[in-house]
């Protein structure tokens, strides 16, 4: 290297640093001139972070310039639930509520089962009683807590008198002698498919067997195809299990057994919407017996249920927690977990940390889903803000946890360098690199 190419080098990176000092300095002042949200002050943001981003998103001269009357009005307006200005509390949700169930107040009726779930989670003793809560008395505090697992109404299990078999007979007793009674050969000789047929047609009303015939449109045949939709209208009309399946049974399908028959479009699980269950009958069964409510209207809450407590019933709606870094060791998406510790068994055996979201958004796209984060972006939304730089900057002085912005750990060693700011400083002059 020339002594004139050293020169040029050693200058670079003096305005390099000079720039990035400024960016302390400008973040320094921003803090120790923050004031009360709800007032007037020279100094740019204010004291509650949460309502500066809020205002600051909507009018980012507030934490450039000064905060004046304009930022105090869109914190008592646009951000009135952030930042609480009108001097009126968040009301507090009356405490207790039973154990078992989830509700809007903090803790439940039972001493001893809301002792253990708030050890567990004490979350539970201070926020609304949530599906989570509620999951816990039936697992870690089983004991502490008389939470019974509601048993949904299943699909009833089809019996051996739905098809032909060796012998004379069939396991279930009461639909063995109604077929029995109309063929006599089914109990003497051999349960052949006409005995079967006969289960299915002749006896629709007591076997369980699944007849020709769509549940939601009318037919000449008695009983429909799908048994637990037929066993819920046969219960309220023997008509359409002894007769015919006309027209009635099929608005008997529609209005009285909804969830059983799914005559009309059923809504995603994973969504709210204004109907009565869900697309995936597991699902709804398992929701609706730890929340009848769901079956009425499936609200934001019964997504909750079905994300934290029917898991297994519900696996599209878990949230993929494969694409952030958390303290326990693995994530919940297989292919994801599994891809990634092939890669470093550190993420399996120890903790998800920014080494593994690392290799889970390089090495395992495909199996992880996760899209590659915007340097700085903390809040995921597609863009750096001023706010995302000052808290950058706090991070790499030590006055926050990476964990607050994982997207300027960019590659994934827990601390935040001068070179991983500059890449947020680009993004928020140049915008976000595409994906």
């Amino acid at each position: 290297m020339t002594p004139g190419s050293f020169d040029e080098l050693t200058r670079r990176t003096g305005k390099l640093l000079l720039a990035i000092l400024a960016l302390l300095c400008v973040a320094w002042a921003s803090a120790m001139q923050a004031q009360d949200c709800c007032e007037e002050h020279t100094g740019a943001s204010c004291v509650v972070v949460a309502c500066s981003e809020c205002v600051c998103d909507l009018d980012p001269s507030c934490c450039i310039d000064s905060w004046d009357l304009f930022c105090v009005a869109t914190a008592r307006d646009d951000c009135a639930e952030t930042c609480q200005c009108d001097g009126v509390p968040t009301p507090t949700p009356t405490p207790g509520g039973d154990c078992c169930s989830p509700h809007a107040g903090p803790g439940c009726d039972e001493s001893g089962c809301q002792a253990c779930v708030c050890a567990e989670d004490p979350l539970c003793c201070s926020q609304p009683w949530d599906a989570s809560c509620a999951h816990v008395t039936l697992g870690a505090c089983e004991t502490s807590c008389d939470c019974a697992v509601p048993t949904p109404s299943p699909t009833p299990e089809l019996s051996d008198c739905c098809a032909d078999r060796d012998g004379p007979g069939c396991a279930d007793a009461t639909c063995e002698a109604c077929v029995c009674g109309v063929d006599p050969i089914c109990c003497s000789e051999e349960w052949d498919g006409t005995c079967a047929d006969e289960a299915a047609i002749n006896c629709a009303a007591v076997c369980a067997c699944p007849a020709p015939g769509d549940c939601c449109a009318p037919h000449e045949g008695v009983s429909c195809q799908e048994v637990r939709c037929k066993t819920c209208v046969c219960a309220l009309d023997e008509f359409c299990c002894a007769d015919v399946w006309d027209q009635v049974c099929v608005e008997i399908a529609v209005d009285g057994c909804p969830l059983e028959c799914s005559c009309e479009p059923a809504g995603d699980c994973c969504e709210a919407h204004g109907g009565v269950g869900c697309d995936v009958l597991p699902c709804q069964d398992c929701v609706c017996g730890q929340d009848p409510v769901c079956c009425d209207e499936w609200d934001a809450q019964c997504v909750t249920v079905a994300a934290l407590v029917c898991g297994a019933d519900c696996p599209a709606c878990v949230p993929n927690d494969c694409c952030e870094m958390r303290e326990e060791p693995g994530c919940n998406q297989d292919g994801c977990e599994a891809c990634v510790c092939n890669v470093d068994p550190f993420c399996c055996d120890e903790l998800w940390d920014g080494g593994c979201l690392a290799i889970a958004t390089g090495d395992c796209p495909e199996a992880c889903g996760c899209r590659p984060s915007c340097p700085g972006d903390c809040d995921d939304d597609g863009e750096v803000t001023v706010n995302n730089l000052i808290l950058c900057v706090n991070i790499a002085l030590g006055n926050a946890p990476v964990n607050d912005c994982p997207a300027i750990d960019t590659n994934g060693d827990g601390e935040v360098t001068v070179d991983e700011l500059i890449q947020a400083v680009n993004a928020a002059l140049n915008g976000c690199p595409a994906e």
